[in-house]
């Protein structure tokens, strides 16, 4: 009579290992991308709704003086809008504000290169 072992082989034991390691690197791989991807898509969103903001104050709060040195640009600074206030903590690279034709336009570049362009208001 002989007796028949049970358990696995050592073969068998490997082959799971392996599956269950390349599970597990599909599932981590798939994490990091969904991971990263949303946080581009808010850090995209968050710019996209600073933007709004800074144009609708600038919409309602900005003058304009008609005797300025040079009327191509009329603000050309970075820091411009981080004096004010409620908008500290913005990252700008780029900031103008100028003259085209009869619009004052406004053109913003964020440090993540995302640029935004919007009218301000009319010349009369």
């Amino acid at each position: 009579m002989l007796h028949k072992k049970k358990g696995f082989t050592l073969i068998e034991v490997i082959v799971v290992m392996l599956v269950a390691t390349l599970v597990f690197t599909m599932v981590g791989g798939t994490m990091v991308f969904i991971t990263t991807t949303t946080g581009d898509l808010i850090h995209q969103a968050e710019e996209i709704d600073m933007a709004k903001n800074i144009a609708k104050y600038l919409r309602a709060n900005f003058t304009f003086e008609e005797n300025i040195d040079d009327p191509d640009y009329i603000i050309n600074d970075p820091d411009y809008i981080t004096k004010i206030d409620v908008f500290s903590d913005v990252s700008l690279k780029e900031f103008k504000i100028y003259l085209k034709g009869n619009f004052i336009k406004c053109s913003m570049t964020f440090e993540s290169n995302r640029n935004f362009e919007f009218i301000i208001g009319a010349v009369q």
